[in-house]
Parts: C-alpha cells; sequence; structure tokens
C-alpha cells in the first residue's frame, strides 16, 4: 500500500472510524456498570484478571517501545542523511541563483536593460523544495521497516523465554517477593541518551538492509505459526475454551490499541511541538553560513579560501544535527510517557480489559457516555493543551521509573527463577502467541499508517511550498516585467 493509497483510505474510513470509537466508548461505560456486580464477591477471578492484564501490558510495552524507537531512531538517521545529499546541491543552486541575480543587475546598470533571465531566476528559487521529494518515500519505507526488525528482535530476544507470560499463583509471587527483597536495584538504562549520536544514526542505516534480510527470512519462518494459528479457528470447543478465548481478545485487543494509540498520541503531539524548534534551528542554519563566512574571510585571512567555505559550511550543520537528535530524544521519551500513562489508566481502571457478552451489555440502560469530540478540528482543540499535561506527566513517569519501575523489574526477575508447572509452561506459550500475533498486526498497520500519512504531508507541504512562492512571485515580477517592457499602464 503506497502513500496515496493510505491518505485514501484514512480520508474514505474516517467516518466509520468515529462510529466505530464511539461504540466502543458506549460498551466500555456499560463494562463499568457490570464490573462491580461480577467481580466484587469474586476476588480470585479478579486477581486472575489483573495478573493477565499486569503480563499483556507488560510485554505490550516492551514490544511497542521497541517499534516506536526503532522507527523514531530510524525518522532521525533518514531525515539528516538526506538533508546531507540534497541541502548541499541546494545551496550550490542557490549560490548560483544568487550569482545570476547580481550579474543581471550588473548588466541592467552599465546596458539599461534587464536580462529576461533575470524574471525567471526567483521561479528558480521557489522549485528548490522538489530536492527533497524523491527522499520522503525512501524516508517512510525505511522507518517501517525499521519498525519491523526492532518488532522481530524484541520477540527473539526479551520476550523469548515464555516466562513473561506465566500466570503464576499466589504462593509463587510470594516466594519470588522473598527472592526480590534481597536482589540489588536494578540500573536504569537510558536508551535514549545512548542513542544520541550521529555516528549510531547513520550506523543504523548501513546496518538496515543486513537485518530486513534477516527479518524477512524470519517472517516467512514464522508464517509457519501463524498458520497454525489460524488453523486452530476451524476446530470445536467447548463452550469454557471459547469464552477463555473471548476474554483473552478483549484483553489483548484492547492492551494494544490502548498502549499504541497513546504513545503514537503522545508522540506525534511532542513532534508536532518540537517541528516550530526544528524550523527555526534549521532557518538560523543558512544566515549562521553567510555569517560565520563574512567573518572568516575579515579574520581568518591566514585560511585558505577553500578551508573557510568548508568551514562556514560544515560548522552550523554539524550544530544542527545534535540538536535534532536530542529533540528526538525527547518525542521518543514522549512516546515512553504515553505508555506509562495508557498502563496506569488501565491498571487503575480494569474494566475496559474485561469481557462481557452482548446480553450482559444489553440490560445496562441509560448509561452516562462521556462527551465525545467529533471532527478533526473539534479534537485539534486537545492538542493545544497537550504540552502542560505532558509536562504533568512525564514528572510522574520519571518518579516512577526510580521507584516503583526498580521493584517491579527485580520481582520479574525473580519470578523467573520460580519452578513452574507444565500447565502453567502451555497457557504461557498460548498466551505468548496470541499476544505476538495481534501486536503485529496492529502494530504493522499503526506504523503503516503513520509513517505513510506522515510521508504524504511532506510532500504537499513542498507541493503548498512550490505553488505559494510560485503565486507571491507572479504577482510581484509580472507588473515588474511589464513595467521594465514599457506595456504596464502608470495613471
Amino acid at each position: 500500500m503506497g502513500i496515496t493509497q493510505t491518505i485514501v483510505d484514512c480520508h474514505r474510513n474516517w467516518t466509520p472510524y468515529e462510529k466505530w470509537e464511539a461504540d466502543n466508548q458506549k460498551k466500555y461505560a456499560e463494562k463499568k456498570v457490570l464490573f462491580d456486580e461480577r467481580y466484587k464477591n469474586n476476588p480470585s477471578e479478579l486477581n486472575k484478571l489483573k495478573q493477565k492484564s499486569s503480563i499483556v501490558l507488560r510485554c505490550t510495552n516492551i514490544l511497542d517501545n521497541a517499534s516506536e524507537n526503532a522507527s523514531q531512531n530510524m525518522q532521525i538517521a533518514v531525515n539528516e542523511t538526506s538533508g546531507l545529499l540534497w541541502v548541499v546541491p541546494v545551496l550550490v543552486m542557490q549560490g548560483t541563483i544568487i550569482k545570476w541575480t547580481v550579474k543581471a543587475a550588473t548588466v541592467a546598470a552599465k546596458t539599461k536593460k534587464t536580462p529576461a533571465y533575470f524574471f525567471l531566476l526567483p521561479y528558480l528559487q521557489a522549485i528548490l523544495p522538489m530536492a527533497d521529494m524523491p527522499f520522503v518515500f525512501w524516508r517512510t519505507q525505511k522507518q517501517i521497516e525499521a519498525s519491523r526488525v526492532a518488532r522481530t528482535k524484541a520477540r527473539e530476544e526479551e520476550l523469548k523465554d515464555i516466562r513473561n507470560f506465566v500466570q503464576y499463583t499466589p504462593e509463587q509471587i510470594k516466594m519470588a517477593k522473598e527472592i526480590a527483597a534481597k536482589m540489588p536495584d536494578q540500573k536504569i538504562d537510558d536508551e535514549d541518551k545512548k542513542n544520541i549520536t550521529i555516528k549510531s544514526a547513520f550506523k543504523s542505516i548501513l546496518n538496515l538492509d543486513d537485518e530486513y534480510s534477516k527479518y524477512l527470512k524470519q517472517f516467512k519462518e514464522r508464517e509457519g505459526v501463524d498458520k497454525k494459528i489460524a488453523q486452530k479457528i476451524g476446530k470445536k470447543y467447548t463452550e469454557k475454551e471459547l469464552t477463555e478465548a473471548k476474554k483473552d481478545k478483549e484483553l489483548i485487543l484492547t492492551g494494544v490499541k490502548e498502549i499504541n494509540n497513546n504513545a503514537e498520541k503522545y508522540c506525534e503531539n511532542a513532534e508536532a511541538s518540537f517541528a516550530t524548534l526544528r524550523l527555526f534551528n534549521f532557518i538560523i542554519t543558512i544566515p549562521s553560513m553567510v555569517v560565520l563566512n563574512k567573518f572568516l574571510d575579515t579574520f581568518a585571512t591566514g585560511m585558505s579560501k577553500t578551508s573557510r567555505k568548508f568551514t562556514s559550511l560544515a560548522l552550523p550543520l554539524a550544530i544542527l544535527f545534535p540538536v535534532n537528535l536530542y529533540l528526538n530524544s525527547k518525542t521518543k521519551e514522549a512516546a515512553k510517557v504515553g505508555r506509562y500513562k495508557a498502563k496506569q489508566n488501565l491498571n487503575k481502571d480494569l474494566s475496559k480489559l474485561a469481557y462481557f457478552d452482548e446480553n450482559e451489555l444489553k440490560k445496562v440502560k441509560n448509561v452516562d457516555m462521556p462527551p465525545q469530540d467529533k471532527g478533526i478540528f473539534n479534537k485539534l482543540k486537545h492538542d493545544f493543551k497537550f504540552i502542560p499535561q505532558y509536562l504533568k506527566d512525564r514528572e510522574e513517569f520519571l518518579k516512577y521509573k526510580k521507584s516503583n519501575w526498580i521493584e517491579e523489574e527485580k520481582l520479574y526477575k525473580a519470578l523467573k527463577t520460580v519452578p513452574i508447572t507444565e500447565e502453567q509452561k502451555k497457557d504461557a506459550q498460548h498466551l505468548q502467541e496470541k499476544v505476538f500475533f495481534v501486536f503485529d498486526e496492529m502494530d504493522e498497520m499503526s506504523q503503516k499508517y503513520s509513517e505513510h500519512v506522515e510521508g504524504g504531508i511532506g510532500i504537499a507541504q513542498n507541493i503548498f511550498r512550490i505553488i505559494r512562492s510560485a503565486t507571491f512571485i507572479t504577482a510581484f515580477m509580472l507588473p515588474l516585467y511589464c513595467l521594465f517592457k514599457g506595456k504596464f499602464p502608470i495613471i
């Protein structure tokens, strides 16, 4: 599916999506009413739901973190690489345009005639954004590939051990807590800071082709596992087995959706907020090159002309890259905060993750529905409130990382040392398959649509810039041209 088809699909399906989302909100409100009735006097079922939801949310968080991080890392890498590939020719072209403009002005001053090409030079300036367009498709594809590779790595490394999916008994948890109490605190691995290097950004592009080839091979091998899951659909199951499957479906689908959506929302909102800073950073880069070049020409006469030119070009770019890399790390952090808030909200209100059949839901009457914002423009008003809310959520997330997260990770590590039964292993393997299958399907579509739409917006912005510039230039240059040719009536 290409960028154009994705944008058409988004436009076509926006109204059905809003209806589906409204139906989901209604269902969540109905489930909230039913939740206390079912679980208030059934602590064993409630504990079972809490533990399974904790497993699913933790593993989904790991998978989504790997996918989003890889996509963001690749985004900054391909953005800076493509920037280098087209910014130098653009600067050369810009210098040539200035040179021709000066030449035309000199000719006009001497001959009292303005060369015809003088009026075409602004149009050459206007079409310079076209240089970036071919790179949009390349950038989009690389981000999708990076996301796929990262998901596979998370499956094969962090979550390969089925103990990540085991539902432990109270006795096993008690044993693990005693083991965890004796463990030293785990050091927080700040992966964001680790990734903020130009070297690692460019290296990731070079390594991606090999990694993606391995991914395609593993994907073909995994198709066999997915076919086994598909074959299970045709089997006959008991009513109890079907009910358990429906419970898992509701839990996994809702958990993955909420975490993935919240991460995307926080990430995209942060990216939009930082776009102004990126634009300002880029805008001041070119004037900085000119000013630095004049400074070196005046005060660094000992340097060769080539060295002065190179320094005035390279130094502002060297400052531009670290700023963009820093903003990228903040975008990744925003996605982490979004996942954290989604997990916290779901853990506080497990009713979203619980399963109730249609007959139970129909019994709920006059449910209070939260107000829904319909339409893109109505939803935009929430974006303006994002920064203050994000700063508050980020502070909460950082406190969690320094306290609760450390204790949770120690407990998860301790649980892997506790003996488990064959039945627990079998159930864990089954849950692992389902989580992997659902997450791959949902995150693949999420990443593909997100990156394709982002690429489409990039193309549209460049086209709009060209049209806008050409319109303004024509409005200014046409009367000027007529005036020079003596065809413009002056009253």
